[in-house]
């Protein structure tokens, strides 16, 4: 999957079963981001040391926190473009989550 947009990577989170971790990489950032999809939200925290982590930020949806402003002034509708990776904790990269988990991103 060389290009993730938003729309794909909102149907492979809300497909995907449990509680997965989404690591997100920015070209512009020092640090490694995490999106963990719960069953009422979605946190997004800076991960690091325990000095550098900024803690789980809620949201209410997905959409929630892709049009807000967030740790590091990081707001994913605009900062979309600059993401170098996403990965998912357990699975690794989206390509090997949808083929193992058998998400049909077609329907």
């Amino acid at each position: 999957m060389k290009t993730v947009t938003y729309e794909i990577f909102k149907k492979i989170y809300e497909l995907f079963p449990g509680e997965p971790e989404f690591y997100i990489c920015f070209e512009d950032k020092d640090y490694e981001y995490m999106i963990i999809k719960y069953a009422d939200g979605p946190t997004f925290q800076r991960c690091g040391t325990n000095e550098e982590q900024s803690g789980e930020i809620k949201f209410k949806s997905l959409d929630e926190l892709y049009n807000t402003t967030t740790i590091d002034n990081i707001i994913l509708k605009d900062d979309w473009e600059k993401i170098e990776h996403i990965y998912e904790s357990w699975y690794g990269n989206l390509d090997t989550c949808c083929d193992e988990l058998k998400i049909d991103l077609t329907k």
